[in-house]
């Protein structure tokens, strides 16, 4: 009787495993990056659970609301002078310095005649509300009102 023969199955040649893949780094933008995400799931469930409730949400951008208007306040005749005056100033200023870069002033006497006389004309028109109210006052015998209505209080 022939001999069996024994066959034996050739075993693979020895690999060396891979080593397990390593963990991505924990960076700045993966951590951004899964906020997002669990951000947006929050969102979608908060959302599924309104639905299942009966709530809708409208997600149409609305118009933003105009702007309104400032109240309009009603100065006192003083103070509407005192503004004037201060525009007046600095028109006069602005208006005296580019005289001097000019060179348009002979001397220091002609640049104050010049000052003197913008302000005199100016004065009397930026306080003519004033003059005109007090004038008003004096006429009706109001004038004890016209002080209590120009009076600062705190």
């Amino acid at each position: 009787m022939p001999t069996k023969r024994k066959t034996t199955t050739p075993k693979p040649p020895a690999v060396a495993p891979k080593p397990a893949p390593k963990p991505p780094a924990v960076t700045q933008a993966n951590v951004r990056n899964a906020g997002i995400s669990l951000s947006a799931v929050f969102l979608a469930a908060c959302i599924a659970v309104l639905a299942s409730k009966g709530c809708t949400i409208d997600l149409t951008p609305t118009p933003p609301a105009p702007p309104t208007p400032p109240p309009v306040v009603e100065l006192d005749p003083l103070t509407k002078a005192h503004l004037s005056d201060r525009s007046s100033k600095i028109r006069i200023l602005k208006e005296m310095a580019a005289k001097m870069q000019a060179g348009e002033f002979k001397s220091d006497q002609a640049q104050a005649d010049w000052w003197q006389a913008q302000m005199k004309s100016a004065m009397s028109q930026d306080f003519k509300p004033f003059t005109d109210a007090t004038a008003e006052s004096i006429i009706d015998g109001t004038v004890n009102e016209l002080a209590d209505q120009l009076e600062v209080t705190p």
